[in-house]
């Protein structure tokens, strides 16, 4: 008696050689000749297929709202980022205590801005960007994001999880704000709740 895992994989076996068969049905249907149906036939086209197939396909992420590039310069401060960013106001615990470790390249990253459209707090929006396979971006992440898309935050304001300060005794992380038409590099509390227009950056893990 076949066992189990014998049983599966004849079943693929099967499923695979339909599929096969369906892209020669296909081309035959098209007016293919008889060269392109016979390199069916051919191993290394059956093995291109399959490698094809076993890409794995990176999910549709929930609640996003728009994806954005950002190139880094990991050879700049933080106080030259800050002030390459032209803010309006910049909250000054952060000049005082934000920290970033700096390397000797670049590297470009994409920002994905969620967006759960209601109240949310900061421990909900990290476990699900976490279930999405995302972490919440960095201060670092947040500080570019502002100098490579600075009209972003005249939208929306837009979060970075990512880094957590101690300020006056409460946690606290960056955002990007405004008021009116002026740009703020500012902070918000880390354990209150954000209210439902902001966005959340996120990469990738």
């Amino acid at each position: 008696m076949a066992s189990k895992k014998q049983s599966l994989a004849g079943e693929g076996l099967g499923l695979f050689t339909d599929f096969v068969q369906g892209i020669r049905n296909g081309v035959k249907r098209a007016g293919g000749t008889d060269k392109q149906l016979e390199s069916l036939r051919d191993e290394r086209v059956i093995a291109a297929i399959v490698n094809l197939l076993m890409v794995p396909v990176q999910k549709v992420l929930e609640f996003l709202d728009r994806t954005v590039s950002i190139s880094m310069d990991l050879t700049r401060s933080m106080l030259q980022l800050v002030a390459d960013g032209r803010y309006d106001y910049v909250n000054p615990d952060i000049a005082k205590q934000c920290g970033i470790t700096t390397g000797e390249d670049t590297r470009t990253t994409e920002v994905h801005l969620l967006h759960y459209n209601k109240q949310m707090t900061s421990d909900q929006v990290i476990a699900d960007m976490d279930r999405q396979g995302l972490r919440p971006a960095t201060f670092l992440e947040l500080l570019w994001l502002g100098i490579r898309h600075p009209l972003l935050q005249l939208d929306f304001p837009i979060i970075a999880l990512g880094t957590v300060l101690q300020v006056g005794g409460y946690r606290s992380v960056a955002c990007l704000d405004r008021s009116g038409r002026g740009r703020l590099l500012d902070l918000g509390w880390f354990d209150g709740e954000w209210d439902e227009g902001c966005r959340f950056a996120a990469v990738r893990k």
